[in-house]
């Protein structure tokens, strides 16, 4: 199926080439210069919905919807729910209510509640002690936490939203710096000593 958007003036349909995503386009019926910028899922064919079906007499119907004829059971509290209605989580099928449920006990592991963000977390840790200079002297535990933090989550940083390993390769740069500057200290004072 061709891609096709509506012209913002007078919803006459726009065609969209299938290649590039900014694209300048002239709408047929009023001239209009229109400006599109075309995400990949906009040019994928069109994704089928699930069928709703009227329930006939004798069937089940959907708990929220008593007019759609039930497709399957919630898992978690037995209500029939039509295609509409049901939320496929892992193997499970749920109702939105069970959903919900789930969402606020911290110890369900089929959901994700939340993602530490590693790189942030290390360029805190080497970089907070280090502005602050009343609290430099923690640096010397901070810097090799971040150093761990940057090496040990490198492979394993994993978001919704993808993230660059920017922060990650600052934190560790800065680290070995700091790192660094401890052993210099240390070693002048031990020579000091001597």
């Amino acid at each position: 199926m061709a891609a096709t958007l509506s012209c913002p003036r007078c919803s006459e349909t726009l065609p969209v080439s299938r290649t590039g995503s900014r694209q300048s386009l002239e709408c047929p019926a009023c001239r209009a210069e229109v400006e599109a910028f075309i995400f990949p899922a906009f040019q994928n064919d069109q994704v089928a919905h699930p069928q709703i079906e009227i329930a006939q007499e004798s069937e089940a119907v959907c708990f929220f919807h008593s007019r759609y004829r039930a497709a399957t059971p919630c898992d978690q509290c037995g209500r029939f729910l039509c295609r509409l209605c049901t939320i496929d989580v892992g193997a499970r099928r749920l109702c939105a209510e069970c959903l919900a449920q789930l969402r606020k006990q911290k110890d369900e592991t089929g959901l994700i509640h939340h993602a530490a963000l590693f790189d942030n977390t290390a360029l805190f840790l080497v970089m907070a002690p280090t502005i602050t200079i009343a609290l430099s002297f923690l640096t010397a535990i901070s810097a090799p936490a971040a150093l761990f933090l940057s090496l040990y989550y490198w492979p394993r940083q994993w978001t919704l939203l993808r993230r660059s390993r920017l922060r990650f390769g600052v934190a560790g740069l800065l680290s070995i710096l700091v790192i660094a500057g401890w052993a210099v200290l240390i070693y002048n004072i031990v020579k000091g000593y001597r």
